[in-house]
């Protein structure tokens, strides 16, 4: 109940993560995304079709007031990369490196190579999540400082594992790799 965990991504996989985290008694959530709600999201999401139209970083702060009243949750309307002042990305940076653990959600490899540099410089655990598309499944990995390889490794690491494996996926377009 004394942590925060900080949620980059609010679609299907990080709403799902923050409303678990929420019933199992954290007690503090840090909410990162800038996209709107529509309703042909609601077969995957925590949300329901009040939501539509709402950001689902604000929207997903009241579900989880509804969960638990007593949560404090901090939502941020934004994309890390994304077209945001400068300030804007680096506030939102510093506010991740005051979480307790950090949950990448995004499926982006700009968004998972900026949360894995605030973890690896703010000695940080990083949880990251990733459902791949043509429903081949997805995608789960932590890195816990001092114990695993550092975020931006592991995920090396398990791309290589699953090269050698001959396991392939479509990934997302991103101009930046993952590692980049």
């Amino acid at each position: 109940s004394d942590k925060t965990v900080a949620i980059v991504g609010c679609g299907s996989v990080g709403s799902k993560i923050a409303a678990s985290l929420c019933r199992t008694g954290v007690g503090s959530f840090l909410l990162i995304d800038e996209d709107i709600f529509f309703p042909e999201n609601a077969v995957r999401n925590e949300l329901n079709l009040r939501a539509t139209g709402v950001h689902k970083a604000i929207a997903l702060r009241e579900r989880l007031k509804s969960l638990a009243s007593e949560v404090s949750v901090r939502a941020l309307r934004m994309t890390l990369g994304g077209p945001e002042s400068a300030e804007s990305t680096v506030n939102a940076l510093e506010a991740l490196g005051e979480c307790d653990v950090l949950i990448d959600a995004t499926g982006s490899p700009t968004g998972f190579n900026m949360i894995a540099s605030m973890a690896k410089r703010k000695s940080k655990p990083m949880v990251w999540a990733q459902v791949f598309a043509g429903g081949i499944g997805g995608l789960l990995a932590r890195a816990r400082p001092n114990l695993d390889p550092v975020p931006l490794v592991a995920r090396r690491q398990i791309d290589r594992w699953c090269e050698d494996q001959g396991v392939e996926w479509i990934r997302p377009v991103d101009p930046e790799p993952y590692g980049g």
